[in-house]
């Protein structure tokens, strides 16, 4: 097996550069760099990671925490931390909650604890948890043992994170739809268990109330962040349409809002002819729809890209203060379904 000091002999370097070039956590030269590389690819050098981690404390792995795998938010964030942790020789190991699936919060709660258990039973260096994946169990964040980061809102500042402004953003939806002339919309709201879902409506009914629009009971529809509750809102819709004639909606997610287009046009609904639609959520698949989906968010990638900016300042010990807060402005995106 070739040893670093075969490496280092090789490359005409210490031993002590031949690690800085491997950790990437030290400037190194281009030179020294090209030096150490060439000597690794000519003697076919691997490291050990468990040597490795037994010298420095470290497992050189980061895990992700998501409360839902299939949902395009929660894969582009993994995407990122992913590419972020591969360009730094780090690995990435991914847990899925699957927490819209769990139809009420004690099972959310069994859920988000049973995988924090999983963790503290392995070694990690650190965590990032994207929000709802753990709703219930944010407490025990705090007994880890490793820096954690949150992506979304934290109840409490229990540990850092890192979120964008959803009761803003839902006003701004709110409001494009009601410059536009709406004054009768219907709205698909998230589940009542999950917590991020009630800033959301709050938002969106608090803006239709300052504007004087009229909040109409059966104009909402309870959903669950999934696809399929947005082919049964889409259903509810056509059979409100006859007697409160709604003409526009909002839906609070945008894999609602993806079932719910289609199962629309399967029903002959023109959108925006019949209804504009306009969702929450600003991931790269929504630019596949046809036509274009208004929709209001930040980007995924930018909140998990930051997520892992910040746990690495914890991990370097550049930042060992309070835990900190921060907030990435939304935008809103005015596509053809408004």
């Amino acid at each position: 097996m070739v040893k670093i000091k075969q490496v280092a002999e090789r490359a005409g370097v210490s031993p002590t550069s031949v690690s800085h070039v491997l950790s990437r956590k030290r400037q190194v030269s281009d030179e020294l760099r090209r030096k150490v590389e060439a000597a690794i690819a000519d003697l076919g050098y691997a490291p050990n990671p468990l040597a490795q981690g037994l010298r420095t404390g470290k497992t050189g792995s980061v895990a992700f925490v998501l409360p839902d795998i299939c949902n395009p938010n929660y894969s582009e964030m993994a995407r990122a931390l992913q590419a972020g942790l591969t360009r730094s020789g780090e690995d990435m190991l991914v847990y899925n909650s699957d927490l819209p699936g769990q139809s009420d919060t004690m099972a959310a709660d069994e859920s988000g604890r049973a995988i924090l258990d999983r963790i503290r039973a392995g070694r990690v260096d650190g965590l990032i948890v994207a929000e709802a994946a753990l709703q219930g169990a944010e407490s025990e964040l705090r007994t880890l043992g490793c820096p954690c980061i949150y992506i979304g809102d934290l109840p409490k500042p229990l540990v850092d994170s890192v979120s964008t402004d959803q009761s803003e953003n839902t006003r701004l939806v709110a409001r494009h739809l009601i410059e536009r002339g709406h004054t009768r919309i219907a709205h698909v709201t998230g589940p009542h268990h999950l917590r991020m879902s009630k800033p959301r409506k709050d938002a969106f009914e608090g803006a239709l109330v300052d504007a004087g629009v009229p909040i109409i009971d059966d104009l909402r529809f309870e959903g669950s962040f999934l696809a399929e509750s947005g082919r049964r809102a889409a259903d509810w819709l056509v059979d409100q349409m006859p007697k409160h004639q709604p003409t526009a909606i909002f839906v609070a997610g945008s894999q609602m809002a993806r079932g719910m287009m289609g199962r629309l046009y399967d029903l002959g609904i023109s959108v925006p002819g019949d209804i504009a639609v306009a969702t929450y959520d600003m991931h790269n698949t929504l630019e596949d729809l046809r036509p274009r989906l208004t929709s209001v968010g930040t980007k995924p990638s930018q909140l998990a890209e930051r997520a892992l900016e910040m746990l690495r300042e914890r991990l370097s010990g550049k930042e060992t203060g309070p835990p900190r807060r921060e907030v990435i402005p939304g935008e809103l995106r005015v596509g053809q379904t408004t």
